[in-house]
């Protein structure tokens, strides 16, 4: 399907959810022991302390600025058990330059929010209650900050888990780095030129996302050798890791936990996955959604992740919106004189999400029993839950290849049936192949794709061996799906499927086959993967 959910979060969602807090509620949060209002306090045993580094990925340039010299920068915060001081005092939730973008955007009560304190201590020690403790990145979605997540980051590092979060500069609504420059998130009018011809925020995420996301896991890696802060050198238990994104970093952790030995299993927060993952990921899998209707919660159980025969989640909360899973619904009712309507329900579904990321982690990082993720939980009853229990049958079972043409071959695709494709290839040989249907889907929904025939394509290449070669759900805005300067790695049979996204919708289309450009070809290993829903 077209990109979708990779909206503007963090800073820029949650605020039509503000619902009514209980005044109970919001007095638990008035800690006495505190200087000011405090966030949520998380549930476990540990206390929990909090760190940020600044690191420099010399081998990347930085395509925002101007300078060629400029190489590319992030900062990432970092969670985890500690033993605080006695006389020890938690940090601020946000930095004043945060805080401020924030009160100036939505008009908040002048520094109420700056005075809001998280439960975290700055740079306190790590626990020795353990020798090494498991690791969790968590990537944010597009434009928020990893601290606007605090109440599901404090929770997990409170369980014993390290949790590493990235910022992604010049997309992350604000980045303060340590000489004082504050970078501040651009906007997709500004992303378009710096990428075109490519879509922006696709090329972001190619470009971008996946390359930081890459780079702060093996920066983690080393800190477990030689860690400057003289803190977690040693004590980072990396054959225990996990991932869970939100939105854009769903979708980024997802890719990434697919290629990582040691990623035993990722969380998605209503992002989207791309054309490979949807294909190829075969770890255990979570996916929480926002209320875009208990049909497309059932078909994401039914048809995603065709790879995975067990192990899959999919949970979701109705009346939720794609910005319940920052902390907006908790501080809310810290920095307004008012109780605004509807909050209620945005806080208990950030409980909820608290609660099933911690018990996903547990089982398959931690090898715990969880009963939680065994069936519908009676005392959960919000929470919409369907676990997969026997693998589905991909769309191309027993389909009969028919030899293509260079040039157009039309076809007709069945509902829940693929076409499939074989082409007589040569290494090194470069193919440019596009999928164009003859009623494409656009934007439009599940409904009307049904009752008007719209088809939304999915475009397989595999390799003579049976493997993955490349796929491509979407060309930017489009629904069509195009495979282009294709490197060919060795000679013999390839397979081309011409899918349907979910393999539920039926229609005509035509599949071009062209010699591509060997001048341009990146090489096969390097073909983008674009969005699924």
């Amino acid at each position: 399907m077209v990109l979708k959910r990779l909206l503007v979060v963090g800073v820029l969602v949650g605020l039509s959810l503000l619902p009514v807090v209980p005044a109970s509620s919001v007095q638990a949060q008035e800690d006495p022991g505190s200087p000011g209002p405090r966030m949520l306090p998380p549930t476990g045993p540990y206390d929990v302390g909090r760190t940020v580094y600044h690191w420099v990925d010399k081998t990347r340039g930085e395509p925002h600025t101007p300078d060629e010299d400029d190489a590319r920068e992030l900062m990432v915060w970092a969670w985890y058990p500690a033993d605080p001081a006695p006389d020890a005092e938690v940090g601020l939730y946000l930095d004043e330059h945060m805080a401020d973008l924030i009160t100036r955007m939505f008009a908040l009560p002048e520094g109420r929010l700056a005075a809001v304190w998280s439960n975290s201590y700055p740079d306190a020690p790590v626990a020795d209650d353990e020798a090494s403790y498991p690791v969790v990145i968590f990537d944010p979605g597009f434009s928020a900050d990893p601290r606007q997540y605090t109440v599901l980051i404090e929770e997990l590092a409170s369980y014993g888990y390290v949790v590493f979060s990235p910022s992604h500069p010049f997309t992350t609504a604000l980045t303060v780095f340590p000489d004082g420059r504050v970078v501040e998130g651009l906007a997709e009018n500004k992303l378009g030129p710096i990428w075109a011809p490519e879509e922006a925020v696709s090329a972001e995420f190619e470009h971008m996302w996946l390359p930081d996301t890459r780079y702060v896991l093996e920066q983690i890696k080393q800190l477990n050798a030689d860690d400057p802060h003289g803190l977690f050198a040693g004590r980072l238990d990396l054959e225990h890791l996990g991932m869970v994104g939100h939105s854009m970093g769903g979708r980024t952790v997802s890719e990434i936990c697919l290629d990582e030995p040691h990623c035993q299993g990722a969380i998605n927060l209503d992002g989207a996955r791309t054309a490979r993952v949807e294909l190829s990921f075969d770890k255990p899998y979570m996916l929480v959604l926002a209320d875009n209707g208990v049909a497309t919660f059932d078909r994401a159980h039914t048809y995603g992740l065709e790879a995975l025969d067990s192990d899959y989640y999919v949970i979701m909360i109705l009346r939720t919106e794609h910005g319940n899973f920052g902390d907006t619904a908790f501080w809310v009712p810290l920095v307004l004189d008012y109780e605004p309507d509807g909050l209620e329900l945005a806080q208990i579904a950030l409980l909820d999400y608290r609660l099933y990321i911690l018990a996903f982690f547990d089982r398959f990082v931690l090898d715990m029993t969880v009963p939680l993720l065994d069936g519908p939980a009676e005392n959960h009853p919000e929470v919409f839950f369907l676990s997969r229990l026997e693998p589905i049958t991909p769309p191309t079972d027993g389909v009969e290849p028919q030899p293509v043409e260079m040039g157009d071959n039309p076809g007709e695709l069945v509902a829940g049936v693929a076409d499939v494709w074989t082409y007589d290839g040569e290494a090194g040989e470069v193919l440019d192949i596009r999928v164009m249907a003859d009623n494409p889907a656009g934007r439009t929904t599940h409904e009307q794709r049904l009752e008007y025939g719209l088809l939304d394509t999915l475009l397989v290449v595999r390799a003579p061996d049976g493997s993955l070669l490349a796929a491509n759900d979407d060309t930017g805005i489009s629904t069509d799906s195009h495979i282009r300067d294709l490197v060919l790695p060795v000679d013999g049979i390839y397979h081309i499927e011409v899918r349907s996204w979910e393999s539920q919708y039926a229609g005509t289309y035509t599949l071009l086959v062209r010699a591509g450009d060997r001048n341009r070809a990146p090489g096969y290993e390097k073909i983008v993967w674009f969005d699924g829903p």
